[in-house]
């Protein structure tokens, strides 16, 4: 009698293992559910080329990254009281990827707008912002770079911004500059810029 109980034992044991086996299989050759990866739009607003007659106060330049990735921006962009930040963002043309802006709040992670993405040799006038800093405060402006047909990252990095504006019908005052540029070595550099000035 008790042969047969340990030989029962003994066969159930082998089908819990193998039911145990089958279990691990099956989960092992499902299909594994990613995250479906949508890509940033283009910009709508993109325009070929170089900015032109830009105002000097501006402080219109190229600023490169590394040696093989370069944008050109303003380093004293203006905003308007509904939320047009006009910063003329471009990907120079002697980039091998698209490029997008995204406008931060001081804070890094408060999203307050951003742009499409931009191929080399185009550039972007204006970044629309949902909410408008209050005078003296700091942006952080995001570049984030892609490869253009797979979307791959190229990397991203940030800028700090502070922003003096004061922008009416009547004309506009502006002041600040690039506190610094932070990269994965970044460095010391900053200015502060100032004027005042009617629009044109």
């Amino acid at each position: 009698m008790e042969t047969r109980q340990k030989r029962i034992l003994i066969v159930l044991g082998v089908l819990l293992g193998l039911a145990i086996i089958a279990i691990i299989i099956a989960a092992m050759n499902r299909p594994v559910q990613r995250a479906e990866f949508t890509p940033p739009p283009m910009e709508e607003n993109a325009v070929a080329g170089v900015p032109e007659d830009v105002n000097e106060m501006m402080m219109y330049t190229k600023a490169p990254v590394t040696e093989d990735f370069t944008i050109a921006l303003c380093g004293v962009p203006t905003i308007t009281y509904d939320g047009q930040m006009r910063v003329y963002f471009t990907n120079d043309e002697t980039n091998e990827f698209m490029i997008r802006a995204i406008i931060l709040a001081a804070d890094g992670k408060t999203q307050l707008g951003e742009s499409g993405l931009l191929k080399p040799g185009e550039y972007v006038e204006y970044i629309h912002i949902d909410q408008v800093p209050k005078y003296g405060e700091e942006l952080v402006l995001r570049v984030q770079s892609f490869e253009e047909k797979t979307y791959f990252s190229r990397g991203a990095f940030n800028m700090n911004i502070k922003v003096f504006i004061l922008i009416d019908e009547n004309g506009w005052q502006v002041e600040g500059a690039f506190d610094h540029l932070q990269t994965q070595d970044p460095g010391d550099g900053a200015g502060t810029d100032s004027a005042d000035t009617p629009a044109a």
